[in-house]
């Protein structure tokens, strides 16, 4: 039995996904007793880093999520989805309201449909990092539409992080597999 470590660096898309589940599961079926997400990341896929954060949060092994630096956008649901949030002294992370590219829209309905996606997709974040933190639903909504970036002090204080690391744990100077 051991604990495993995976890097997220990448742009969270479809081709992240089916790498990151394929490792995950092969971790988990090997006696795997915690997994390690050290993250640093720009973000991406809205939809597919809410599912990796809901998936992570509900494993049958403990995970502790790392942001390594800087955190943004969408990559934020992913650290939010660890039991254990660490970040290190300098970490952030960077929120924004959701959109989308709205280029080839021909007609008020194809507009109405993606505005209605969009909000859609906003209260399930800001449900999901209500769930995970301290803060409401409208707290997050407010937050993101100011475009905050949170430094260690201000994500310890509303829950996003649970602790603040001063060097790397043992556990993170193992083998990782690197997206």
């Amino acid at each position: 039995m051991n604990e495993k470590v995976i890097f997220v660096v990448s742009q969270i898309d479809t081709v992240f996904l089916e790498r990151f589940l394929f490792v995950l599961k092969e971790k988990i079926q090997n006696d795997c007793i915690k997994i390690h997400v050290m993250i640093q990341s720009k973000g991406g896929s809205v939809p597919i880093a809410l599912a990796i954060g809901r998936l992570l949060k509900n494993l049958n092994v403990p995970v502790t999520t790392y942001n390594m630096g800087n955190v943004d956008s969408a990559a934020v649901m992913i650290f939010a989805g660890g039991q254990e949030r660490l970040c290190f002294p300098q970490s952030s992370f960077a929120l924004h309201p959701l959109s989308q590219d709205i280029t080839g829209v021909k007609s008020s309905d194809e507009f109405k449909a993606i505005l209605h996606e969009i909000e859609s997709d906003t209260a399930r974040v800001t449900d999901f990092l209500a769930e995970q933190t301290n803060i409401s639903s409208d707290e997050w909504r407010r937050r993101m539409n100011a475009r905050q970036h949170l430094n260690v002090k201000d994500s310890v204080e509303i829950g996003l992080a649970t602790g603040v690391l001063s060097e790397y744990p043992e556990a993170l100077k193992s083998s990782w597999e690197i997206f």
